[in-house]
Order: C-alpha cells, then sequence, then structure tokens
C-alpha cells in the first residue's frame, strides 16, 4: 500500500504537468529545452533568495512563534517582500523565451511551475509518503502542485501582457498591483487560518480559488490582444 501511494502522490502531481506539455504541443515548438531554461533560471532565483534571506532576514527564535503579532506580521512581510525576486526572473523568462502568443507564457509558467514541484514536493513525496499508507498531507500537497501550475501560467501570462506594446496602458497599475499582491498572498491566508481557526483544506481551496481568479484575469486580458490583433490584421 505504501508503494501505491506513492505512486497515486507523483502521478496526481505529474499528470497535469505533461497533459498540458502535450496539449499545447510544445514539442513540434521544440520548447523542451525552453522549459528547461525556465526550470534553470527559477533554480537560480531560489538561490539568490537564500542568500538574501540568510544575510539580511535570519530567522530569529522571537519570529519563529506560532502567535500572530504585528512584529511578526511586519517581518513576513519583509522576509516576503524578497519572493518579488521570483517575478522578475520569470519575467526574464517570459521576454526571453522565442515562442509566439500564448505559447511563450505557457513554456515559461510550465517549466518554473515543473522546477517548483521537484525542488518542494517531489522529495518529500519520497522520503514521506513512500513510509506511509496513506496521508491526506501528501495529497494536499500534490494537488498543491495543480494549483501552482495555474498560478505559474497565469503568473507568466499577466507579465506577457505587459511586455506588449499594444497592451492598455491604464490596466498597468491594476496588473502590477495584482503581481504584487500574489508575492504576499501566504501572509494573508496565514492570518485568515490563524484568526479563524482554519485548516489544510482551507488553505487548498483559498489557493485554488486566487489561482481560478487569477488565471480568469489573465485570460481575459490574452483574449482582448489576440482579438485586437485578429480585428487589425483583418482591417489591415
Amino acid at each position: 500500500m505504501t508503494f501505491y501511494h506513492l505512486v497515486n502522490c507523483v502521478l496526481l502531481s505529474v499528470l497535469p504537468y505533461l497533459a498540458t506539455y502535450k496539449i499545447y504541443n510544445l514539442a513540434e515548438y521544440r520548447a523542451f529545452w525552453k522549459c528547461a531554461y525556465a526550470a534553470l533560471i527559477f533554480m537560480a532565483a531560489q538561490l539568490g533568495k537564500m542568500i538574501i534571506l540568510a544575510s539580511f532576514f535570519p530567522m530569529v527564535d522571537s519570529h519563529s512563534t506560532t502567535a500572530l503579532t504585528a512584529s511578526k506580521i511586519t517581518y513576513d512581510i519583509l522576509r516576503h517582500s524578497v519572493d518579488l525576486v521570483d517575478l522578475f526572473a520569470l519575467n526574464h523568462v517570459v521576454n526571453k523565451l522565442s515562442l509566439k502568443g500564448d505559447l511563450k507564457f505557457v513554456a515559461s509558467g510550465l517549466g518554473w511551475a515543473f522546477a517548483e514541484l521537484l525542488a518542494f514536493r517531489v522529495m518529500p513525496f519520497w522520503l514521506e509518503a513512500r513510509g506511509s499508507e496513506f496521508s491526506w498531507v501528501h495529497l494536499i500537497s500534490a494537488m498543491e502542485a495543480n494549483i501552482n501550475l495555474v498560478y505559474c501560467i497565469s503568473v507568466a501570462a499577466l507579465l506577457w501582457t505587459l511586455s506588449r506594446n499594444d497592451f492598455n496602458k491604464a490596466l498597468q497599475p491594476a496588473v502590477l498591483g495584482l503581481l504584487v499582491l500574489s508575492t504576499y498572498r501566504p501572509i494573508v491566508l496565514e492570518i485568515l487560518m490563524h484568526v479563524f481557526h482554519l485548516g489544510d483544506w482551507f488553505a487548498l481551496a483559498f489557493k485554488a480559488g486566487y489561482s481560478v481568479f487569477l488565471g480568469g484575469v489573465a485570460l481575459g486580458l490574452c483574449t482582448a490582444l489576440t482579438g485586437e490583433v485578429s480585428t487589425n490584421g483583418k482591417v489591415h
């Protein structure tokens, strides 16, 4: 049973990534190495964040408590500000990849999310789920990997819209604000869980809801941009 639980967790995590790669026919555009490039930049970004956190925001005993104080919230905000590095790094990937249209941000988000899956989820599956007959903790982690795929592609799509010359400049502050807010969503989640004494399933629902919302915004903006391009092409 322990082996089947491990396989179930791994498949639940990985299959949506493989399906996304297949559905968008990324292999036909030789996008494998482009996804690998996104994964490499992800690893470099995490290394940079670790150095910054270790240098300027070391973990202190007074902040390791579960009590939610103003000083802890302020400290967490400062620590999560380092996650803005991810936005800059992913933006670099989106602008660097030589792919057309939606393939550019899909490949960027897919490679980024898959690297995060390998870095933070596969090893716990192997070390913990392999020795457990069943655990909701690992299944929730596997489902979070799917949610993270939607989230990363959505963020990459929003970054792609900002990089386009035909994007409505009036919408830029709102999109930038949404991206920055995404960086601090773990703090919002922590506050909600602490105040209302909520558990892991609420955290999963919160992440799913926010990712779907972000994906809806990204889809609307991308559809509007591609629609304008098609209309202009017909006019000319």
